[in-house]
């Protein structure tokens, strides 16, 4: 299983794998629930939920050039393609509103399409092109993410930038330009748009071991001030920010923080393997409960 998402119920979750598909999940009853299941040509590296629950966004590909991106309409199961990537889809994301999906690939460009109702359900086009285009970038897009205005968005990328577009231009702002000394693997927007975190690696080890090193950083965004986290090993593939903006959760050595002081207040915690994906619980990880 490459990812996951929750329907806005709580009741029930969407996961996408290596197998090509995607289920539909009862959590209550740990059942699959038999009617939404997407079947893809190629590996599903994403999967999200609009928020009002009416659609669902699969993306992913293969190495050779083939991308996939496809909504799904929850009711009727009426599916249809987003055409213009050239390269596997890494990553997607949803504005707050639901009009918008923001998708990053292989191909060194975002793109940003209109999950507008009327207009996907009306349109007789079964391919879908995108309403923009975001070129800059050097290499392969990792991460993307919309700020809660649904106006900016940013990506990171294995040309150790991250970058924050202005969406009504078009343009990356270059004075929010980030430069990484590692490959950017993920990044995350506080809900309060405060914080700009950022997780990445560089397959390199500080002694020698077989491990790699990874560095966490959070920008604020209004003064550019930088805080770094320091204990990781590894690589950073994932990050999530807690729903009242004062926690970030991060995978590697599986720790919590606190936004404001860059201090861990929990963990670290075991796992037996490699961990691909970190999610905090919307409702209930709050700043409160660890302090």
């Amino acid at each position: 299983i490459r990812s996951i998402a929750y329907f806005p119920d709580g009741r029930r979750m969407i996961s996408g794998s290596d197998n090509t598909a995607t289920q539909q999940w009862d959590i209550k009853a740990r059942k699959k629930i038999q009617k939404l299941r997407v079947f893809c040509k190629k590996e599903v590296l994403a999967v999200a939920v609009s928020r009002d629950g009416r659609w669902v966004i699969t993306s992913g590909g293969d190495w050779v050039g083939k991308a996939e991106l496809k909504v799904c309409w929850v009711e009727t199961g009426f599916v249809k393609k987003f055409g213009g990537h050239s390269g596997r889809v890494h990553y997607i994301d949803i504005s707050e509103d639901t009009t918008l999906l923001a998708s990053g690939a292989n191909d060194c460009t975002a793109r940003i399409w209109n999950l507008d109702t009327d207009k996907l359900v009306t349109t007789t086009k079964l391919i879908l092109k995108p309403v923009m285009t975001l070129k800059g970038h050097g290499d392969r897009i990792q991460s993307i993410s919309y700020f809660p205005d649904g106006q900016q968005m940013i990506s990171g990328t294995l040309d150790k930038t991250t970058r924050k577009w202005g969406l009504k231009t078009g343009k990356d702002i270059q004075e929010a330009r980030n430069i990484c000394e590692k490959d950017v693997c993920e990044e995350a927007v506080s809900r309060n748009s405060r914080w700009v975190v950022t997780g990445d690696g560089d397959n390199i080890s500080d002694e020698d071991d077989g491990e790699d090193v990874g560095e966490l950083k959070a920008c604020e965004v209004e003064t550019g001030n930088v805080k770094k986290f320091e204990g990781h090993s590894r690589d950073i593939y994932t990050v999530d920010i807690s729903a009242d903006s004062t926690l970030l959760a991060s995978e590697s050595i599986d720790k919590i923080w606190n936004l404001e002081t860059g201090k861990f207040v929990a963990g670290p915690f075991k796992s037996t393997d490699w961990v691909g994906a970190i999610r905090t619980r919307r409702r209930s990880l709050q700043s409160s409960q660890l302090g």
